[in-house]
């Protein structure tokens, strides 16, 4: 049946360079675009999920829940880590015990190592 009812829509001049470039894309007019996009809003809003899709819906959307809880534990892991590694307590801590363990340190005796090879 041919198409004899015409519709007019206002677009302003940015919406309709956008339409008419989708259009030219789809190698179609801009009218064919239009009644495409209302068609397929419409099949949209008929559609209604089975059982059977629901039920994939629901199990994805466990899967995704669980995979969230799974990746905020390791972001706070690793947040943790991070502030653990950038403590400046933690620096003076290494710092007194290096300190402490080259105070205990027998420097003579490897300077006498060092003696003895030259």
């Amino acid at each position: 049946m041919a198409a004899t009812a015409r519709v007019t829509v206002l677009f302003d001049p940015v919406e309709k360079a956008a339409l008419q470039s989708h259009a030219l894309a789809a190698r179609i007019s801009t009218g064919e675009y239009i009644k495409r996009a209302v068609t397929a809003y419409e099949a949209y809003e008929e559609s209604e999920l089975t059982p059977e899709a629901l039920g994939q819906l629901e199990i994805y959307a466990d899967l995704l829940q669980s995979a969230t809880r799974t990746m905020n534990a390791q972001l706070d892991a690793t947040i943790a880590r991070i502030d653990y590694s950038l403590d400046p307590a933690r620096e003076d801590k290494i710092r007194a015990r290096v300190t402490r363990e080259i105070a205990e340190m027998d420097l003579d005796g490897v300077a006498d190592l060092f003696r003895a090879r030259a």
